[in-house]
């Protein structure tokens, strides 16, 4: 087998392995067999090929006013409508600029004023693959020649921080910013893409898919951030979290310092379960939330956004949604 299907074989040996291992030193066994197969890869023809288009790469920076973008990529709806319609009625429209993927074609967003006029075409989308049309997406944003910044969104995600907080943290970063999973090589979808980085992903989406060569891969985790350690831009891009998400104690995209206060005495979250044993392969949502854990990703200056809040969410302490909480916060 190549090296690429090596590298994909022990990467979903690792997931789905349920403790304890068939034998001693298996599970280290395949993280060394996934470095050594990454290194294996390094040489092949597609990689000299990615990393040739190094110096044609945009700039980081525009010249002007820049835009930050934000993309939602949602099946039905915006869980928390109102206190996104908050935070963007609180923004210069100058400043920034909408994209939203709805899968559901019969979705009440279609009549909804204020975001209809954001839905794109529809594209091809499933759980780890909704490549082809995020980097679709892409290309159509960063034809605004303004922005510099692309923010990818989930549908029960919420801001946690004011439209001018993000802005000034964003508009004039070079960088993109990968929540990483260092054990496997691989960084959530929900993540942060520079202009420079983001046009090299969607106008170069041939040579990106080629660094694995047509093994099974999730798309949406392995390829960006391995994109951008192959062509050596590890110095361009932030190891951190955008977007706070409660994960199980053995997953590698940590971000959990608030995780216990939201889930609190009388917090309630849905733990999600892996049938074949081990770790979950989805992170909590929550149900209800605590006051104070809330109040705490507010005020930590690590976290823009957070995901996996039930619709119908509410503050154990005060009985209000989670959004209308928020949107005093805010």
């Amino acid at each position: 087998p190549s090296p690429a299907h090596v590298l994909t074989f022990t990467r979903h040996l690792l997931v789905l392995n349920s403790p304890p291992p068939p034998m001693p030193g298996l599970v280290r066994w395949m993280q060394a067999a996934c470095a050594a197969a990454s290194l294996l890869m390094e040489d092949e023809p597609q990689d000299v090929a990615w990393k040739a288009l190094k110096p044609s790469l945009a700039p980081a920076t525009v010249a002007g006013k820049p835009k930050v973008a934000f993309a939602f990529m949602l099946y039905d709806g915006i869980d928390h409508d109102s206190v996104w319609k908050k935070f963007f009625e609180k923004a210069d429209p100058s400043e920034y600029t909408l994209a939203i993927h709805l899968k559901d074609v019969n979705s009440g967003m279609h009549r909804d004023a204020f975001w209809a006029k954001h839905i794109v075409q529809p594209g091809p989308t499933s759980w780890c693959h909704m490549d082809k049309t995020r980097l679709r997406m892409a290309r159509d944003i960063y034809k605004d020649p303004q922005v510099t910044q692309l923010v990818w969104l989930s549908g029960d995600s919420i801001p946690v921080k004011p439209f001018n907080k993000v802005y000034a943290a964003y508009a004039h970063s070079q960088h993109s910013q990968f929540c990483v999973d260092e054990q496997r090589q691989r960084s959530e979808m929900w993540a942060v893409w520079n202009r420079r980085h983001g046009m090299l992903f969607s106008d170069h989406e041939p040579e990106l898919r080629s660094l694995f060569r047509g093994a099974f891969v999730c798309e949406d985790e392995d390829l960006y951030l391995n994109g951008m350690v192959k062509m050596g831009l590890e110095e361009e891009m932030e190891k951190v979290c955008p977007m706070w998400t409660n994960w199980g104690p053995k997953k590698g995209f940590m971000f959990n310092q608030a995780g216990e206060r939201l889930r609190g005495p009388g917090c309630g979250v849905k733990k999600n379960f892996n049938p074949l044993g081990g770790e979950p392969a989805h992170p909590n949502t929550f149900m209800s939330v605590c006051a104070k854990g809330i109040e705490e990703l507010v005020q930590d200056d690590r976290a823009f956004f957070a995901r996996k809040f039930d619709k119908a969410a509410r503050v154990v302490e005060t009985g209000e949604n989670l959004g209308d909480y928020l949107k005093k916060l805010l």
